[in-house]
């Protein structure tokens, strides 16, 4: 049962901690973030799982979790430990969206 809470706590503090400010500032981070997630990451993995001769079901999973967005306890921990809460619950709210499209994107390039 705890198992199950600690996801609907996790979106709950994302949820109240969401204030958009300024679009000029957390674009670059977004861009940045969502390059190296999205971009990058599944590159490096497919050539892991290629060099390591795995499976192409197999390689086709490890790609698409690498390609998943950031976790949202990753906010708890920045409110947890007074870091930068809103910019860490904007960032990965922002990622959240933009995998609705960019795992199919990482998909169909990866494997058409």
């Amino acid at each position: 049962m705890i198992n199950g809470t600690l996801t609907v706590l996790a979106c709950l503090i994302l949820g109240l901690q969401l204030k958009f400010t300024s679009v000029r500032r957390i674009l670059p981070l977004f861009l940045v973030s969502a390059t190296i997630q999205m971009g990058i990451q599944p590159v490096l993995v497919s050539l892991g799982a290629g060099l390591m001769h795995v499976d192409i079901l197999e390689k086709q999973v490890l790609i698409l979790i690498s390609a998943m967005p950031s976790a949202v306890l990753g906010t708890v921990f920045a409110t947890q430990y007074q870091c930068d809460s809103e910019t860490a619950s904007e960032l990965v709210f922002l990622n959240i969206l933009f995998s609705l499209v960019g795992i199919p994107l990482v998909y169909y390039s990866m494997f058409h």
